[in-house]
């Protein structure tokens, strides 16, 4: 018997709040990392799982794989085929891919209790809580050690459509890039100030506007969110985006009308969310034309179920042959 486990891949549209290393500052009730996100239904990571007295594993992201099956299982145990897009491109393909990796593995456990498995969660839980349950997620952020709380979990209209948009760069704001600079001195108040604005468009903008489908009102306040969310990291990235390119594309995506824009996560991966299916077309055309390749545009929607686990019986002794493309029809 096969375990088959399709999870989708999220936007990250910022954090609310950056701790400033500051421990006397940073002390008391105040709330760390937190923010906003969503599940999306393309790209997606797909898992295929069957037990063995041989080790077996292939696919797109088999070395990714075998580093989360070391905290699962003996590798001699499994046959595992993982598929998906690649790492490291704002898409929470990691937390996917291992949430994934050990629902198949440990399918009695929750994901709160895979994610401490697996060494996910530490900042955010957005992939985590989306995971189970899809949709638009609101993290309220962190106390200490705890693990991140979820304050909002909305469904997000599907008839929305989400261009993604992927320069063809490489921008390495992962791994020990990553940590230090989350490890580099802020200033407490600066930080504090932003945190605030940034929860207050949240909740009384974004959040709002999002119950009542208000597009108009949800699409510029995010676009607003997004920028302001990478203040913090200006003096790393030399501007609120990740690379000089992201910051143009946004920039003409804005001079040609368009609203909902953003970077995901570190990027390089850029998002649109429009209001219906001509105007992504509408954007998509204008990018491919302005760019040609050097970017890669698709069009999504919002993903409001979370991971889809399912069991079968293989045909035959070739335990995970063309998943990934059955998955994808």
């Amino acid at each position: 018997m096969r375990t088959i486990v399709s999870a989708p891949c999220r936007i990250h549209f910022g954090l609310f709040h950056v701790p400033s290393m500051d421990s006397k500052s940073e002390s008391g009730t105040l709330r760390k990392f937190g923010g906003l996100g969503l599940m999306i239904q393309q790209p997606r990571i797909h898992v295929v799982h069957k037990w063995s007295n041989v080790f077996s594993l292939s696919g797109s992201l088999k070395n990714r794989t075998a580093e989360f099956l070391e905290h699962t299982c003996p590798l001699e145990q499994v046959v595992i085929q993982a598929d998906g897009p690649e790492e490291h491109t704002g898409l929470g393909v990691g937390t996917a891919l291992g949430l994934a990796v050990a629902t198949a593995m440990c399918p009695d456990k929750t994901a709160d209790e895979l994610a401490v498995l697996i060494g996910r969660g530490q900042r955010s839980g957005i992939g985590i809580h989306g995971f189970q349950h899809g949709g638009f997620i609101v993290d309220d952020g962190k106390i200490l050690d705890e693990p991140p709380r979820i304050a909002e979990r909305l469904d997000f209209p599907e008839s929305w459509p989400i261009l993604l948009i992927r320069p063809r760069l490489s921008v390495r704001w992962y791994g020990e890039n990553e940590r230090s600079v989350f490890s580099r001195p802020r200033r407490y108040h600066e930080t504090e100030s932003i945190t605030n604005r940034l929860r207050k468009i949240a909740f009384d903008e974004i959040v709002p506007s999002l119950k009542h489908g208000d597009y108009d009102r949800f699409a510029g306040s995010l676009t607003t969110f997004n920028r302001l969310a990478g203040t913090p990291f200006e003096a790393d990235q030399n501007g609120p985006y990740a690379h000089p390119f992201l910051t143009e594309i946004i920039e003409h995506i804005q001079e040609w009308g368009g609203s909902g824009i953003g970077q995901s996560s570190w990027g390089p991966t850029l998002f649109q969310i429009t209001r219906e299916p001509d105007e992504a077309e509408h954007f998509k055309r204008l990018l491919e034309t302005t760019y040609g390749n050097k970017l890669e545009v698709t069009i999504t929607h919002a993903d409001c179920q979370g991971a889809v686990i399912s069991a079968d019986e293989p045909a035959n002794q070739s335990d995970a042959k063309d998943i990934g493309q059955q998955h994808e029809k």
